[in-house]
């Protein structure tokens, strides 16, 4: 988890990595429940400041959320 949590901050990481590490989190999410407001705040955050593949995979995971 906190691999990921990494993974998503760093802004010189590619975008596929940053996708995984959300879909690994939201799976995660389902059994620790601290997980998801901390994933939700960090995808409403850098929504802006990433490619049209991860506002997709971001809107996809705010929705389930």
């Amino acid at each position: 988890m906190e691999s990921c949590f990494e993974w998503l901050i760093d802004e010189v990481l590619k975008v596929a990595t940053k996708v995984y590490a959300v879909r690994t989190l939201f799976e995660l999410g389902k059994k620790n429940n601290w997980i998801y407001p901390e994933l939700k705040r960090i995808l409403s955050d850098d929504y802006y400041k990433h490619s049209a593949a991860y506002k997709a995979v971001a809107r996809e995971i705010l929705k389930k959320i």
